[in-house]
């Protein structure tokens, strides 16, 4: 009983880790991995499925007690024994099949890269550093000219400098960028492998609220695949 009750602790543990972990990811603007590199969050969806199997085959057991020599060492179990271990079976087969009427942990992961980007920066500072990309723009060379590009990866040590003294962008990670478009400025992180995360400034946005997190009325962040 007590291997059923931890399974049963896990399979709850795992089901709020679910949440937790991409919650915490995106608060730190940053993917979690484990060695060798797989993403931290694979392992609560896994814990989930694999507890409420171990519990499954626990109750199973339960009606099939093993033979014992006379006198018995000990009691065989009962029907309140097996009731029991239904019942922790139950509980770990609800959280699993809940967790699919949830959000996907990419979900969590915005609302807490959301959270981030409201921390880290006031309103006035995102503004700021859009509009000091706005009027100094860098060509990006993939792009047929519709867009330009600052980078705090560029090569130019003195644009990386005028950029951090001129703004807050000085507060961001070192892998920072910026693409600017005739009405939006994006700072985002990522690449093709993890997806992009984007904290957006637009002058007149024309998104409803509800359709992503706001930062201010002009600002709101993005997930991109």
């Amino acid at each position: 009983m007590t291997k059923s009750i931890i399974w049963t602790v896990l399979a709850v543990g795992a089901f709020a880790a679910s949440m937790v972990v991409p919650y915490l990811e995106g608060k730190a603007n940053d993917w979690w991995t484990i060695p060798p590199l797989f993403p931290a969050d694979i392992l609560p969806l896994l814990g989930m499925p694999i507890s409420c199997v171990v519990l499954l085959g626990s109750w199973i057991r339960s009606f099939f007690p093993p033979a014992q020599p006379e006198p018995p060492v000990k009691p065989i179990p009962g029907k309140r024994y097996r009731v029991t271990k239904g019942l922790l079976f139950l509980v770990s087969a609800l959280l699993l099949s809940g967790r699919f009427f949830l959000p996907g942990p990419a979900e969590f992961f915005h609302r807490g890269f959301t959270q981030y980007a409201r921390t880290v920066l006031t309103p006035d500072e995102w503004r700021q550093i859009a509009l000091y990309a706005r009027d100094h723009p860098i060509p990006m060379k993939e792009n047929s000219g519709a867009a330009d590009s600052f980078s705090s990866e560029s090569d130019d040590e003195a644009l990386q400098a005028a950029l951090r003294s001129a703004t807050p962008f000085r507060k961001l990670p070192r892998y920072t960028r910026i693409w600017v478009s005739l009405d939006t400025v994006y700072i985002y992180w990522g690449g093709a492998l993890v997806g992009h995360r984007n904290v957006l400034v637009m002058p007149n946005p024309s998104i409803e609220k509800s359709d992503a997190g706001f930062v201010a009325e002009d600002i709101m962040t993005s997930m991109e695949e």
